[in-house]
């Protein structure tokens, strides 16, 4: 029993310690080459740049890059080199270009990675996080306002949250017009009396004899400000900053560095649930703002402080964002507020320590810090009661608001009974209830396994016809179609409808592919081709591959061949070559078994690595097609290293072909294909293995030609040993006519058809 436990443990942790493989895919753009990494969730990452290349990094475990399939669709005029450093889950390239490498996640777990060339004159860019990636394509503003850049000023920094110095610009003045010269001068003239603008002035400096001979400056011994010394009538020399920088900003990093010092929050400094009361909202932003100027409009700072702790407990990010200026410099909150802005805007704060200290705090710090990050990080001790409790104590309007986002949160982090407790505190309430929500049910449901309630779910929300509505309806599609579960015509339709009616809004795309997949779905396969034509040139290289591969996997699906070999038969074997592996696979099959050997050799050409997915079906389809063109020993070779039944029945065929029956008899023997194994040992004159075990007939006959035959008598005996030698002779042909009688009867030769 021990030993039996032991064996178990061990068979466990080797499974649990298994690197989870994921595909990188890649695609080259006219400025830029793109890396995609469609992640198992989404996870923390970070980009450092390096001497000639840059390093992506994941905070993750158990994690295995594919980069068979990059160099497969880019060249390496950019990206030269890619390796994968499983010690350090890191990424590493090399670049062959002066490029520089950002990052940002597009949809639930596709992590983007784009090389492009940097400018010249401009110094690399400084490690990117998750933190710096302000706009998400997949998650736009929850209320649909577009920020402004000014709004954004405090939040512009480096990723451990310090700002950046502010830049110094040379103006080439005498390229301009002359009144726009003038105009821009005057301007500039009037920003400088305000304070605005200061002169960047480089002194030279004291050096003695030794020094003055050295012709280069090292970079250590220059001001911040340097800049390099021009005429005076070419440029004007300057440094812009504006007031906001100067005060606001300045007191804002010091606030953020004192409050990373510092431990868990007091309660009453993010107590968002009290900033407001059960007022109308006009009651109470009217109020404040008829007392938010004075006299000479002077802003009153704690009426803006007031006013803006209001409009977070409504959940208005910007407009709260928007009234920061008017706060005090020196004051002790200014980082937490524009924290629980950019959450009640954007959904999220981005990622720094203090968040990750916060999340442990056994108070409603913790459930602010969860609600910081856009993916919540693994490893990190984290309350999860402190969480719910300080969930469940917000204001209906709160609840309703965070709830989805926080429990999709925690299914994404793979931590479903968390987020089925936050749906439950929202469904005891009618007014926390919302589309919102029963996507995030949807997304729990999914994770469990119980697919069919989350298609009924997503089926409510899409005939909502409320905001979610058009996601709801992508996603349904998406599963039923990666579920291969059928999809009707009608719901095809509807998502062409709203394709049409959202082709200029980001959602377009997404919905316009959700069309056509259901199109082929739905059996309508020449209107789904027809469809992806005209919707290809607003697609990504990335997206039309993908797209494409999704319509001939499920193509090859479909019962009817004429409709196959219409939309297979034009594909050329450079678009064949871009498929995924498992489509190509899947054509090719198909085609082989309809007969179309060559087309079939096109979709695979390329090799695969071993330990590719598909690489083991790459190599049977090759071999199959080396045996159709009567090419035993070529397949022999297309199956080197590989195990198993499948490979040696293919031996088998590729070792009978070329003669060698005794070893296809044994191949086929331990695959267990009894008459073929019996065949072989006929064609290899081993009569014993042929016998078949209860057959007399064939039993009979294996003994007469297997038997040994009578030795010569010796020739002292004269005539009479010749005689019985020759009645031995005539008995054995009169035994073996009599087992082939017997074997010709037990199976008839089929008689030739008569017309």
């Amino acid at each position: 029993m021990r030993l039996a436990i032991l064996i178990s443990c061990i068979f466990c942790f080797a499974v649990a310690a298994q690197a989870q493989t994921v595909q990188v895919r890649s695609g080259e753009h006219d400025t830029f080459s793109r890396l995609t990494v469609t992640l198992p969730n989404r996870m923390e990452w970070v980009v450092e740049p390096t001497r000639n290349g840059a390093r992506l990094v994941f905070n993750a475990s158990r994690l295995k890059l594919d980069l068979s399939e990059i160099y497969s669709r880019i060249p390496r005029n950019r990206i030269s080199d890619v390796k994968w450093n499983g010690a350090e889950n890191a990424l590493q390239l090399h670049f062959d270009c002066a490029c520089e490498a950002t990052a940002f996640w597009h949809g639930k777990s596709m992590l983007v990675l784009d090389v492009r060339e940097t400018p010249e004159n401009t110094e690399a860019k400084p490690t990117q996080t998750r933190s710096q990636e302000y706009r998400d394509l997949s998650n736009p503003p929850f209320k649909g306002q577009k920020q402004s850049s000014v709004i954004d000023l405090p939040l512009t920094g480096s990723p451990d949250g310090n700002l950046q110095d502010t830049e110094t610009t040379d103006i080439p003045v005498t390229t301009l017009q002359p009144e726009v010269r003038d105009r821009l001068l005057q301007q500039v003239g009037r920003a400088a009396s305000q304070g605005l603008l200061s002169p960047s002035i480089k002194r030279p400096e004291q050096r003695d004899a030794a020094s003055s001979r050295d012709s280069a400056i090292k970079p250590e011994a220059l001001a911040p400000d340097h800049v390099k010394n021009t005429q005076a009538s070419d440029h004007v020399n300057l440094k812009a900053q504006s007031s906001i920088d100067r005060d606001f900003l300045g007191s804002h990093l010091a606030q953020q560095q004192n409050l990373e010092a510092s431990g868990c929050l007091a309660d009453r400094r993010i107590d968002v649930g009290s900033w407001g009361n059960n007022d109308p909202f006009g009651d109470q932003i009217s109020k404040l703002r008829l007392q938010l100027t004075g006299e000479f409009d002077a802003v009153n700072p704690k009426i803006a402080e007031q006013l803006v702790r209001a409009y977070l407990y409504f959940g208005f990010g910007a407009e709260a964002r928007s009234l920061m200026k008017s706060m005090p410099p020196e004051h002790t909150d200014t980082a937490i507020l524009i924290r629980l802005t950019r959450i009640a805007e954007d959904g999220h704060a981005g990622v720094t320590p203090f968040a990750k200290n916060q999340l442990s705090c056994a108070s409603p710090a913790a459930l602010w810090a969860a609600l910081s990050f856009e993916t919540l990080p693994t490893g990190v001790p984290m309350d999860t009661d402190a969480i719910l409790r300080a969930f469940n104590g917000l204001p209906d309007h709160l609840r309703a608001h965070y709830g989805p986002i926080l429990a999709q949160r925690f299914i994404y982090a793979n931590r479903p009974k968390i987020a089925a407790k936050l749906l439950r505190i929202l469904d005891r309430n009618e007014d926390t209830q919302s589309p919102q929500s029963d996507m995030a049910s949807a997304d729990l449901l999914t994770t469990n396994g119980d697919e069919e309630k989350a298609d009924q779910t997503l089926q409510d929300v899409a005939a909502s016809n409320a905001e979610p509505s058009t996601e709801a309806l992508v996603q349904m599609i998406d599963q039923r179609f990666d579920n291969k579960r059928e999809i009707s015509f009608e719901l095809a339709q509807l998502a062409g409808a709203y394709a049409f009616e959202h082709q200029d809004d980001e959602a377009g795309s997404a919905l316009a592919r959700a069309y056509v997949r259901a199109l082929v779905a739905s059996g309508a396969i020449d209107q789904a081709f027809s469809e992806f034509e005209r919707i290809q040139p607003q697609l990504q290289p990335e997206e039309t591959v993908a797209l494409q591969s999704d319509l001939l996997h499920r193509l090859a699906l479909q019962p009817e061949d004429i409709s196959f070999l219409r939309h297979t038969l034009p594909i050329t074997s450079e678009q064949a070559e871009q498929l995924r592996p498992d489509v190509a696979n899947a054509m090719a099959d198909r085609l082989l078994t309809l007969g179309f050997a060559d087309q079939a050799a096109t979709f695979v050409m390329r090799d695969l690595t071993q330990d590719h997915s598909s690489g083991k079906d790459r190599q049977l389809l090759r071999a199959q097609l080396a045996l159709h063109k009567q090419k035993p020993r070529q397949a022999i070779v297309e199956m080197l290293g590989m195990i198993g039944s499948d490979a040696n029945l293919l031996r088998a065929q590729a070792r009978s072909m070329v003669g060698e029956h005794s070893a296809a008899y044994h191949l086929y023997v331990a695959a267990g294909q009894t008459q073929k194994a019996q065949r072989q040992a006929w064609l290899g004159d081993k009569w014993a293995e042929a016998a078949a075990p209860g057959d007399p007939v064939f039993e009979s006959l294996a003994t007469l030609l297997d038997s040994t035959p009578t030795e010569e008598l010796t020739t002292s005996v004269g005539s009479i040993a010749v005689l019985a030698q020759n009645r031995n002779l005539v008995e054995g042909s009169l035994a073996m006519r009599s087992a082939f009688d017997a074997l010709l009867n037990a199976n008839p030769v089929p008689s030739p058809s008569t017309e």
